[in-house]
């Protein structure tokens, strides 16, 4: 199969037995759903609160689509997992680790989102696209040091098996992978699963009901804090420079508002939308 890299099925291979099979094959992702768990917990609890990771975990627990897939055989839970652990050792090699501690952190984050390309290829992309635009919101060059050592990691891991593959498939490789798999997708509904640009939105809005308002908390403090500074300031700067000074003074809401806004305008922009 041309359409993902291995990994997954080389974890399969590493638990498989032809006793209780099913049972040993489940087992990959009930860790990485473990994993997801666990990094979610940590991450809130690092840049938030132990309050916010408490609330997280429910959420996840209370949320069909993370119940369901824990269990399932699917790239996706093991993705999500290696690529959240990529973006919590890059923030922290961004914002809160300093010296060899951050080289440390940034190389690590391209070990883990290699490793997500290698379970569900070039998914990664948008994904680390919004990493850059993480660094270039708060840039300094110790942060720009750090996306580079990041992107070079996941090169390190995703590449070689890319350039094994193409030497050995040539033509095909780039056809299954890149022009069927991505482009064709991105491009035509497949499979006649065409929706509408906002079909993620809802479908999000479904799945975290009624939770997903709590998303909405941050933005509008943000908002309210932005408005009454406007309202007190004497100086004339520009509104926008006034936002931008607020975000960059709440480094955390930031970042994971991009997190989430990028990746989910580029799942809007492809044409076949699937429900997971």
């Amino acid at each position: 199969d041309l359409q993902k890299p291995p990994l997954y099925t080389w974890l399969l291979r590493l638990v498989y037995s032809p006793d209780n099979t099913e049972l040993r094959l489940r087992l990959v992702n009930v860790i990485a759903s473990l994993a997801i768990l666990t990094t979610a917990y940590s991450f809130c609890v690092r840049y938030f609160s132990r309050l916010t990771g408490f609330f997280a975990v429910l959420l996840l627990f209370a949320t069909d689509v993370y119940v369901v897939y824990s269990t399932h055989l699917s790239t996706d839970v093991v993705f999500t997992a290696f690529l959240l652990l990529g973006v919590f050792a890059y923030i922290e090699s961004l914002f809160y680790t300093k010296g060899a501690g951050r080289t440390l952190f940034a190389w690590l984050a391209g070990l883990a989102i290699g490793l997500a390309t290698m379970t569900k290829g070039l998914s990664s992309i948008s994904f680390m696209a919004a990493l850059g635009a993480v660094t270039l919101f708060f840039p300094t060059r110790a942060r720009i040091m750090s996306a580079v050592q990041m992107g070079l990691g996941t090169l390190l891991i995703s590449v070689p098996w890319h350039i094994i593959t193409f030497l050995t498939y040539g033509e095909r490789f780039i056809k299954v992978y890149i022009l069927d798999n991505i482009i064709k997708r991105a491009q035509y509904p497949i499979e006649n699963h065409r929706e509408r640009w906002w079909f993620y939105g809802v479908l999000i809005l479904r799945e975290f009901a009624p939770w997903i308002i709590s998303a909405a908390v941050a933005p509008t403090a943000l908002i309210a804090t932005w408005a009454a500074q406007l309202k007190k300031s004497k100086n004339r700067s520009h509104p926008l420079f006034k936002l931008y000074q607020i975000l960059t003074k709440h480094q955390a809401i930031t970042t994971v508002a991009l997190l989430i806004v990028i990746p989910l305008i580029s799942l809007t922009r492809v044409k076949t939308k699937l429900a997971w």
